[in-house]
């Protein structure tokens, strides 16, 4: 069977069985293991991570009660990325012409 948005149960099925709870964990180890775990599939990046989130210390009673799978568009996925960096590149050049005006009102200032 087939969730909406193209995703199977073997996706599930995948995620769900990255890690066994039941056994001792690293939960450092955990968290890097769902962060590399993302795909793309039929133009969507999936990922997933356990819920509640994971304790920062490991905890013998942990142990999540759902999964959440995330999947969104490739195409807005990258927009949002090249949203960031034009965002990025826009405030460092404000950030330049301020450093720049007030060094030369600073000198301009000290004569």
């Amino acid at each position: 069977p087939r969730i909406e948005r193209g995703l199977s149960l073997e996706d599930f099925k995948h995620f769900k069985s990255l890690v066994d709870f039941r056994e001792v964990f690293d939960p450092e180890e955990v968290r890097r293991t769902f962060e590399d775990a993302f795909y793309e599939t039929d133009g969507l990046f999936v990922s997933a991570y356990p819920l509640p989130v994971l304790p920062d210390k490991y905890r013998k009673n942990y142990f999540p009660q759902f999964m959440v799978i995330l999947s969104i568009e490739t195409q807005r996925l990258e927009k949002a990325f090249d949203d960031i960096e034009d965002l990025a590149r826009e405030t460092e050049k404000s950030l330049i012409i301020k450093i720049v005006a007030f060094s030369v009102a600073g000198l301009i200032a000290s004569f």
